[in-house]
């Protein structure tokens, strides 16, 4: 054979006649199934719709996690860990008491609709009536920094002053024990 231009072309050995060149098409051969015919057509991957990526929801604590008892256990292990103290003869958060009620607060956000009872306490020194105005308007400023903090309206400040002592002791550390805030959640005993 020879091409336009009088040279002769190469020639191109094909393994089987019906085999065409095709420089778009890559054709692979196959073992003779019985009854299947291949396809020439070119097959595209399929496409798979993914649903979008959602993040998984916190898993709800079971019953005997969610029960009022074990919030009560909780923020008692909190107070006892922490503190909330107050400016001497005020009404005053300190700012190291911060951590303390941001972590009781954490804890109530699960039970959103629990009444709970925060209950203002104080030593023994001074008049019992003063004692007793002093432990309400703590007790109300930490309602007050609850209510900031975005929980529901779910709380009573009562102001004990010393009539519910920890201890009877005079010393120091004893004292300072009793001047306290205790939360408890309405309906349960205390642990």
């Amino acid at each position: 054979m020879s091409s336009p231009s009088g040279k002769a072309s190469p020639k191109v050995h094909s393994p089987s006649p019906s085999f065409k060149k095709n420089p778009s098409m890559v054709v692979a051969l196959a073992p003779k199934v019985p009854g299947f015919v291949p396809s020439t057509r070119p097959t595209a991957s399929p496409v798979v719709a993914l649903a979008p990526k959602t993040p998984t929801p916190p898993v709800a604590p079971s019953m005997a996690e969610a029960s009022p008892a074990s919030l009560q256990k909780k923020l008692n292990e909190i107070l006892v860990r922490g503190s909330i103290e107050f400016e001497s003869k005020s009404s005053t958060i300190t700012p190291t008491s911060l951590p303390t009620l941001d972590r009781l607060i954490a804890e109530m956000r699960q039970f959103p609709y629990t009444d709970i009872e925060i209950g203002g306490h104080t030593d023994k020194y001074g008049e019992p009536e003063y004692n007793r105005q002093l432990s309400q308007r703590r007790a109300d400023a930490v309602r007050r920094y609850f209510a900031k903090q975005g929980l529901p309206k779910q709380f009573t400040a009562v102001g004990y002053g010393a009539s519910q002592p920890l201890s009877v002791s005079e010393k120091r550390a004893s004292l300072q024990r009793n001047r306290r805030i205790e939360l408890r959640v309405k309906g349960q005993p205390e642990l």
